[in-house]
Parts: structure tokens; sequence; C-alpha cells
């Protein structure tokens, strides 16, 4: 009963990630449209474009920890961009006065390793998709059987153990879990010294929120590990 009401509420999580892989959706079906229009005004070079265009975003959605790429993407990019914003802003320039005698480093140093932290989730993300997913396409040894049938179904069980396996045994995952901890550690610390520096470290809240993203990547990879590993709660059957 106790696992049962576990797995209700990491399934209760996961609703949100299931309306970012709705979301995800759209793209692939204003493409279908786009692509029917242009049927019917005879227009076949910009059909084909729009089919292609439906049947990649359609195939990335199907694939395992879509919606954790694109969450992981948009975070990254943000916090890259208010990063970036905040540098180039004059309002900056006097912050190494009141930056905390304390901190280990200058808060333009901080800025580099927190821009150098939002590129490893950005590429984290993808990377153990493809993992996952090379992983799936072994178990069910797919280059034998797409040779005699055209697509291979494939169960929701197998592509949580495929997730299991990678997660467990992958060292990419093993050096992100180390990063990721490094990077929370960088993000309260420089959370504190921005606060500490007041408004000429922190103009327009810019700092601040890349710093409070930066923390936030480990409560989703904790949420979406959590989902996948203990009832596999965002797995569901796909083809190959």
């Amino acid at each position: 009963a106790a696992a049962a009401a576990n797995c209700s509420s990491e399934a209760r999580m996961i609703y949100l990630f299931r309306g970012v892989a709705e979301i995800c959706k759209v793209p692939g079906r204003l493409c279908s449209l786009c692509g029917e229009l242009f049927k019917q005004i005879n227009c076949q070079p910009v059909k084909q474009c729009c089919d292609g265009a439906a049947k990649a975003c359609s195939s990335f959605v199907e694939r395992p920890l879509s919606s954790f790429v694109v969450i992981t993407s948009v975070m990254s990019v943000l916090e890259i961009i208010y990063l970036g914003m905040t540098l180039v802003s004059d309002a900056i320039e006097q912050c190494p006065e009141v930056w905390p005698k304390s901190a280990w480093v200058a808060p333009n140093i901080w800025c580099l390793g927190q821009a150098l932290f939002a590129l490893l989730n950005l590429v984290f993300a993808p990377y153990f998709q493809c993992k996952v997913w090379q992983q799936l396409e072994e178990e069910a040894e797919a280059e034998e059987r797409l040779k005699t049938q055209p697509v291979i179904d494939i169960e929701r069980n197998e592509v949580v153990k495929s997730f299991k396996h990678v997660f467990l045994h992958d060292f990419g995952v093993l050096f992100y879990v180390f990063g990721l901890v490094a990077s929370f550690v960088w993000s309260t610390k420089g959370y504190a010294w921005i606060t500490a520096g007041g408004e000429l470290c922190n103009p327009g809240q810019g700092l601040g929120f890349a710093a409070n993203i930066g923390w936030a990547f480990v409560f989703v990879f904790f949420m979406y590990t959590l989902a996948w590993y203990n009832c596999g709660c965002c797995a569901k059957n796909t083809q190959i």
C-alpha cells in the first residue's frame, strides 16, 4: 500500500512533465496542418518539407525523456540569457565594490562558472536521451529486426529498463551527477553573495534569477529520476 501511494504521488508530480510533452507536440501538428494546406494548392515541395518537419517533431516527442530535454533546454537558455544581459549592463560595474570579501571568486568569475554549468545541463539532457534510446535499440536488437519488419513495438517496462541501465552504468551520467552537486553548491553560494551585494550586484534581479535556475536543475533531475526509477510514471510504449 505504501509503495502504491508513493507511485501515485510521483505520478501527480509528473503531470507537469506530461503537459510539457503535449505542448511539444504542437509544432508537429502545425506542420501537419501546413502540409495539408499546401497539398490542397498542389505545392508538393513545401508539402514535403512540412511533412518532414512534422515527422521529425513527432519522432522527438515520442522518444523517452523528450519533456526532460525541453525543460532543461529552456531553463539553460534562460539562465545564459539572464547572465549575458546582466554582464553587459552598465548597472553591474560597481558590483565588485560591494561583493562580499568572503566570496570564493569575483562576480565575473562566478558568472562564467554559472554559464559553464548551464552549458553542461544543456548538453547532458539530449546526451542522456540518446543513450537511453541507444540502449533501447540494443536490447530490442533493432538493427536485425528492422531488416524484416517496418517498426518495432516497445513496451513501457522495456523503456524503463533501458533508463535504469543507462542511469546506473553510464559514466557520463556519473560525471553529470557530480557536476550537478557542484552546480548546486556554486548556485547557492552565488545567490548568497549576490544578495549580500544588494541591487548593485543584482540589477533587474538577473543574477539572482540565474542562481535560482542553477540550483533548480537538481530538483528537475531528482524528480525525473524518482518518477522513472521507482514506478516509470513518465514512460510509455514507443516504436523504433
